[in-house]
């Protein structure tokens, strides 16, 4: 008797064969590629496609989940905003002039600039 399985998700990446001696069923007479270790069964025949499918699958997944917190990060490592990527030369001091990031939205008055304590003279 023979039984095959093939393991992997999303795809099957790895399988492995047991031909079993039908006079003995409890024998393995022929392990054709697998390792059995304590008794367990280790699919280890690689499935190429298989392989390439998975790892391009998992790839994608983990670089889009941690591209998404890492690109404010890579961003202010560069010298750019961290909300729309404006280059600011490094001044985060006083916010992106593009999108208002860090920007004061009521801005003290300045204590030299024009008040109407020095146009009454």
């Amino acid at each position: 008797m023979t039984m095959g399985t093939a393991t992997g998700w999303p795809r099957p990446a790895f399988r492995s064969i047991i031909v079993e001696d039908s006079q003995q069923p409890q024998t393995v007479t022929s392990v054709s590629p697998l390792v059995l270790i304590g008794g367990v069964v280790i699919p280890s025949e690689p499935l190429w496609r298989g392989i390439a499918i998975n790892l391009a699958f998992w790839w994608l997944l983990a670089f889009g989940v941690l591209s998404i917190p890492l690109r404010p990060w890579l961003r202010h490592h560069k010298g750019r905003c961290p909300k729309c990527a404006y280059d600011l030369q490094r001044d985060f001091a006083n916010g992106c002039p593009e999108c208002g990031w860090q920007k004061d939205p009521h801005p003290a008055p300045s204590m030299s600039g024009g008040g109407p304590a020095e146009n009454e003279s």
